[in-house]
C-alpha cells in the first residue's frame, strides 16, 4: 500500500534497458542508490523494470556510461498527478468546501422524525420542540437532553417519556404516551345503572345491585335498570354500587345532506412542472411568478430532502410542483353509496355494540340530496349514575 502512495506522488516510469551488458548498468544503479522494481528480461540484451520519475534523468547518465540506451515506455504519477491538479485546481477547492460544508451540517439538524405517537399528532410534538428550542437548523451538540425531555413532559402531559437521537443531522424523536389510569372509585360510594338510550332489553349480567327491568321490557332514557338501593329481610335497606352489564336493542336513524349537482372537474391540457430549493426556511424558485395563486388547477408537490437515508440530510430540499389544470364541465351526481358507507362507519364507531341490521335510502328534495340510514343495534346502554334520594 504504501508502494502505491509513494509511486503516485514521485510517480514511476517503465523503462526499457539495451546494450550488450545491461549487468553493467544494474551494479551502478545499486552503487548510486537508484531502486529498481518488477524487472523482467525481454531478450538477452534488453530489460525492462520500473523506477522513480524523479530518478529517469541520473538513470541516462549511468546508462551512456555503460555503453547502454535508455527508452521510457510509459509514465504515471508524479508530474502527470501535478499537472491533472492543476487543471482542475478549481474542482479540488470545490470538493473541499462541500467536504467541509458536510461536516458541518452533521452538527445541524436538518431533519426530525417522530416515533411511538398514537394519540399525539406529529404536529403537536415537534411543535413542542421547536417551542423548547429544537427544530430544524439546531446544533445539537448543545441541546441537554435531560432538560428538554423535563420541558417537553411538561407542555405535553399526555406523554409518560420521550428522547431525542440524533444521527448526524437526522433527530428521531422518540415517545411513549401516557396510559390513562383506570377509574378508581369507593365501594361504599351508591350508584345506579340507568338507560343511557331508548331500547328493549335483551339480556341482564347484574353484578351488584337489585335488578328492576326484566328482559323483553321497553325502558327509556335515564330510567334506572339496576338500583343501587338493596332490600334486606332481617335489616334495613343498605346502598350499594350498583354494577352490571344490559344488552338491549336499540334504533338509530342518521342522515347527510349533499348539494344535489356537482361540478364534473375534468383534466385540461398545459400541466406544467415547477422546482424550487429550500435552504433551511429559505426559498429559491425556478419560475416567474411565484407568489401568484394558481387559480383552476390541482397542485401536488413532493419534496425531496438532500441526503442519504438513515445516515445524514443536507439543509438543501428540492421541491418539485405539478400544476394540472383542469375544467368544469356539467354536473354530476353525488356519490350516494360513498354517503351511506360514511354514515354506517360513523354509527359502528359510536356503537357500544354492534350493528345487527341497517338500510339506507337516498332520495332528493329542494335541490339536496339526502341519504338516511335507518340501523337496528345491540348495544350495552347501562351507563353509572349517582344514587337519588327517594
Amino acid at each position: 500500500m504504501m508502494k502505491k502512495e509513494a509511486f503516485a506522488v514521485k510517480g514511476k516510469c517503465r523503462v526499457e534497458l539495451n546494450g550488450a551488458y545491461p549487468e553493467n548498468l544494474l551494479n551502478a544503479c545499486a552503487l548510486n542508490g537508484l531502486e529498481i522494481w518488477d524487472m523482467r528480461c525481454v531478450d538477452r540484451y534488453r530489460l525492462s523494470f520500473l523506477v522513480y520519475e524523479n530518478d529517469v534523468e541520473t538513470l541516462k547518465k549511468l546508462a551512456e556510461k555503460s555503453m547502454c540506451d535508455i527508452t521510457v515506455q510509459a509514465v504515471s504519477g508524479g508530474s502527470r498527478l501535478k499537472g491533472f491538479v492543476k487543471r482542475h485546481m478549481v474542482l479540488f477547492i470545490g470538493l473541499a468546501i462541500v467536504l467541509l460544508l458536510l461536516v458541518l451540517s452533521g452538527f445541524f439538524i436538518w431533519d426530525m422524525e417522530v416515533y411511538g405517537n398514537e394519540k399525539l399528532t406529529d404536529g403537536e410534538i415537534l411543535r413542542v420542540l421547536s417551542e423548547c428550542g429544537v427544530d430544524c437548523g439546531s446544533f445539537w451538540p448543545g441541546v441537554d437532553k435531560e432538560l428538554l425531555r423535563s420541558e417537553v413532559l411538561l407542555k405535553l402531559p399526555e406523554l409518560a417519556w420521550m428522547t431525542v437521537n440524533v444521527n448526524s443531522s437526522r433527530a428521531s424523536v422518540v415517545v411513549s404516551e401516557r396510559i390513562e389510569k383506570p377509574e378508581i372509585y369507593v365501594e361504599s360510594e351508591s350508584a345506579d345503572l340507568v338507560a343511557k338510550k331508548t331500547g328493549i332489553i335483551k339480556s341482564i349480567s347484574a353484578l351488584n345491585g337489585k335488578v328492576l327491568v326484566t328482559e323483553g321490557n321497553s325502558v327509556t332514557e335515564g330510567e334506572v335498570l339496576i338500583s343501587g338501593l338493596m332490600d334486606s329481610i332481617t335489616a334495613q335497606p343498605r346502598l350499594v354500587r350498583a354494577q352490571g352489564q344490559v344488552m338491549a336493542e336499540t334504533w338509530y336513524e342518521l342522515h347527510s345532506v349533499s348539494p344535489g349537482e356537482l361540478a364534473a372537474k375534468k383534466p385540461a391540457s398545459g400541466s406544467r412542472r415547477r422546482v424550487a430549493l429550500k435552504f433551511g426556511d429559505k426559498r429559491l424558485n425556478f419560475y416567474l411568478g411565484g407568489r401568484k395563486t394558481v387559480d383552476g388547477c390541482d397542485k401536488i408537490i413532493d419534496n425531496y430532502i438532500i441526503g442519504v437515508e438513515g445516515v445524514f440530510a443536507l439543509p438543501v430540499t428540492l421541491v418539485v410542483e405539478k400544476i394540472i389544470p383542469y375544467r368544469t364541465e356539467g354536473s354530476v351526481k353525488p356519490d350516494t353509496g360513498a354517503m351511506s358507507q360514511r354514515l354506517y362507519e360513523s354509527l359502528e364507531k359510536s356503537v357500544d355494540g354492534e350493528v345487527l341490521s341497517h338500510s339506507a335510502v337516498s332520495g332528493s328534495r329542494e335541490g339536496l340530496e339526502i341519504v338516511s340510514l335507518r340501523a337496528s343495534c345491540l348495544e350495552n346502554i347501562a351507563e353509572l349514575c349517582e344514587y337519588k334520594t327517594p
